[in-house]
């Protein structure tokens, strides 16, 4: 979590029943998994969401 908090994009983070998720800047709340790449997560998120629009 700590390491997630310096990434440039993300707002806040919190633990909650055996997850890790991020509050992105732009508002955007995304779960991660132990050993993600947050810039991968973080662009698939937002792929996936623009599909779905």
């Amino acid at each position: 979590m700590s390491r997630l908090q310096l990434h440039k994009d993300i707002e806040s983070t919190w633990f909650f029943n055996g997850s890790v998720f991020a509050l992105t800047k732009r508002q955007e709340r995304i779960k991660f998994d132990l050993y993600d790449k947050f810039d991968t997560v973080i662009r698939e998120f937002r792929e996936l969401r623009a599909k779905r629009n």
